[in-house]
């Protein structure tokens, strides 16, 4: 605090000195403060990036193992999804959220990794939220996956089967087909309906105009409707061999039961009777349609559709120039990574000195006390910002030197500019004021 009265004192020596020079004095202020800020600048593009990847590791973290472990997994999940940023010009922090969400599903780390890879290339060519089509495809494998096969394998099988379906569908994009899949997914699990046939009833609404959450509310209506209403109708139910429901059957039964040609008032009214009003939604569906897209989903037609989409998308101009923005993002948060250890540091040590700053304050109400607290403060900042340009002149291979001088360089030219502003608008006061503060710390 000393060493900052002198320099007060030295700046009121200097202002009664430069009393007759005051528009220059202002001038050379502003034009140091701006070449110190113009060197702040670029810095400031280094941290920004690497502060929103610190914030997504940590966010994922917390629900990683504590000690050495869960720094290695860390690590692991950073360096797949920087990978994957490249390859798809995704954010590094979106395939951290993604892993974040598989892992919440029940995946395994591994499993996870592997869901991110796959979800974020059938989000990327159908025009999906990155983050859900994660989120959803993780739970499809948890219910309707095969326990005794490999969860990797079963993360690529049904992410191909959901990117298949949708681009074979009558479906807009992906959220929609998920938004139906997330409402209707319980009660076809309960119903022990498979995954293929569930996918192709969701279409099935979505080509009569029932779409999104509203087509789940249909699945789950449908369900209902079959298990209550099909046996007043005198409508058999089909199964298969393990004695789960045959959906598709039943629907084929259901067509037989009602004929050829249009469906007379009485049918309609003996339907309404039994299924509700909202049951009778499943006489929009096709079962003929809806077999032949439960074939192509599960069979060969759907295998590799994920991969094969995903190179036809990432060929485009955009996403090939948007690939090389995400490689530049990751230099600079390589580069920006080593300042935010000394940076956190020393904001801790300067949240501190504020609140001592603004405890001086309300105990001096003084304007001269105020004034030392706001050179005080902007020490401190400088200070702050300094250490990180040196931290920065490290890694990046800016001379250390012009780095250390660039804070004390704008701090200085603030400091000349403002004294010289204030000398022009109130002179002798500013100069008596300046001269005075000295004495009154040292008191």
């Amino acid at each position: 605090m000393r060493g900052v009265i002198g320099e007060i004192n030295q700046a009121g020596e200097a202002a009664q000195e430069a009393s007759k020079n005051f528009e220059g004095f202002f001038v050379a202020g502003e034009a140091l403060k701006s070449f110190g800020e113009s060197g702040l600048e670029g810095i400031k593009s280094l941290i920004e990036p690497t502060m929103e990847l610190d914030a997504a590791q940590r966010h994922l973290a917390t629900i990683l193992p504590a000690g050495a472990k869960g720094m290695r997994q860390l690590k692991e999940v950073t360096e797949a999804a920087e990978k994957a940023s490249v390859a798809m010009n995704v954010s590094t922090e979106q395939g951290i959220q993604n892993v974040y969400l598989g892992l919440g599903a029940g995946l395994k780390l591994k499993d996870a990794i592997t869901n991110m890879n796959v979800s974020m290339a059938i989000a990327k060519q159908t025009g999906g939220d990155l983050s859900e089509t994660g989120r959803v495809l993780a739970h499809v494998v948890t219910n309707f996956g095969d326990k005794s096969a490999s969860a990797s394998a079963q993360i690529r099988k049904f992410g191909d089967m959901m990117n298949y379906v949708v681009r074979q569908g009558d479906v807009k994009d992906i959220n929609e087909f998920t938004s139906g899949l997330t409402m209707a997914m319980g009660a076809a699990k309960a119903a022990n309906v498979d995954f293929p046939t569930l996918a192709a009833v969701l279409v099935g609404f979505q080509k009569a105009n029932i779409t999104g959450s509203e087509a789940g509310s249909g699945v789950i209506e449908m369900v209902q409707a079959m298990a209550k209403g099909f046996g007043k109708l005198g409508v058999p139910l089909a199964s298969f061999k393990n004695g789960s429901l045959d959906v598709i059957g039943s629907l084929q039964n259901l067509k037989r039961w009602l004929g050829e040609g249009t469906i007379s008032v009485r049918q309609f009214q003996e339907i309404s009777k039994s299924l509700g009003a909202r049951g009778t939604r499943l006489l929009t569906l096709k079962p003929e349609e809806l077999q032949q897209l439960h074939d192509m989903t599960n069979g060969a037609q759907a295998a590799g559709s994920v991969n094969q989409g995903l190179s036809i998308t990432m060929a485009g101009l955009g996403e090939q120039l948007g690939r090389v923005v995400q490689a530049w993002t990751q230099l600079k948060e390589a580069i920006g990574g080593p300042i935010l250890s000394p940076l956190t540091q020393m904001a801790g040590y300067l949240v501190e000195a504020v609140k001592w700053m603004t405890e001086l304050a309300k105990a001096h109400s003084q304007i001269a006390k105020f004034a030392v607290t706001f050179v005080a403060i902007g020490s401190a900042l400088a200070f702050l910002v300094g250490t990180a340009l040196v931290a920065v002149a490290a890694f990046a291979f800016i001379p250390a030197a012009v780095v250390a001088a660039l804070p004390y360089i704008a701090l200085v030219g603030a400091g000349i500019a403002g004294v010289g502003a204030l000398i022009l608008a109130f002179h002798r006061q500013v100069v008596s004021a300046l001269s005075a503060v000295g004495a009154f710390i040292k008191g």
